[in-house]
């Protein structure tokens, strides 16, 4: 019964919790680490550290966000109570004028360079994309969004190009100039077909869900042939995604 969830990414907090996942156990007082681990189609996750935890019964951390400096951001709703209807709504004790944010920071470590986003050109964007903090790939991704179709697909193409095939990350670099052109309603259905035919099973689950988005004004690609193959796919996730999309 955790409020929030927020995964860690970027340089700044220490190497053994990127791709953790920190929430909230609102009820005990507590901010936790969980370390995920893929399993079938899915993930087990095992909680292996508590990273804040206070001893009075009015810290009640709801939200979780990490920042462009690659922080962690923890919003204390400061409440003695849980708002369970077993307390009166009227009770003295409802705190209804405080409240805290914590910021959690890695000593020793070097804080991220907060990227220029706004107004930033899609060149520029682009780039961000391949940021190891999902901060800036997301807000990135909003700011590009914003560009009209036509003019953005060229440039998106070009970007594709560019990568380098040899860069571990390459695939996911691939399925994120994917989902911009799903959430922009670009014409690339040629990247579509690509990522889904990629040796990493994360970026066809990823295809999966972006061509069941595929909207028909972004050009014709045939859903129902697609999705039919990735049902036999040898990976649990996949298969997963497409009956999901098929639902």
């Amino acid at each position: 019964k955790n409020t929030a969830a927020e995964f860690v990414t970027g340089d700044h907090m220490p190497e053994n919790w990127r791709g953790s996942l920190l929430a909230n156990d609102f009820r005990a007082n507590r901010t936790v680490r969980y370390e995920l681990k893929e399993e079938g189609s899915g993930y087990t996750a095992r909680e292996v550290q508590t990273v804040l935890r206070s001893s009075h019964r009015s810290f009640r951390p709801v939200d979780i966000k990490m920042g462009p400096d690659g922080a962690v951001y923890v919003v204390d709703w400061y409440n003695p109570i849980i708002d369970h209807g077993e307390v009166d709504f009227h009770h003295p004790s409802r705190d209804k004028a405080h409240g805290r944010i914590w910021r959690l920071v890695a000593e020793g470590r070097a804080l991220l360079k907060r990227e220029p986003i706004a107004k930033a050109t899609p060149p520029a964007l682009l780039d961000l994309l391949k940021s190891p903090a999902q901060y800036n790939r997301v807000q990135a991704m909003r700011e590009l969004a914003g560009h009209e179709p036509d003019k953005l697909l060229p440039q998106i193409k070009k970007w594709i190009s560019t990568l380098d095939q040899k860069d571990p990350e390459y695939e996911h670099h691939r399925l994120e100039g994917l989902w911009l052109a799903v959430a922009t309603r670009a014409n690339y259905t040629e990247l579509a077909l690509e990522v889904l035919r990629s040796p990493s099973p994360q970026a066809r689950a990823g295809a999966v869900r972006a061509i069941a988005s595929w909207n028909s004004k972004a050009g014709p690609i045939d859903k129902m042939s697609l999705l039919a193959q990735a049902v036999e796919d040898p990976h649990p996730r996949v298969r997963l995604e497409a009956v999901s999309a098929l639902r």
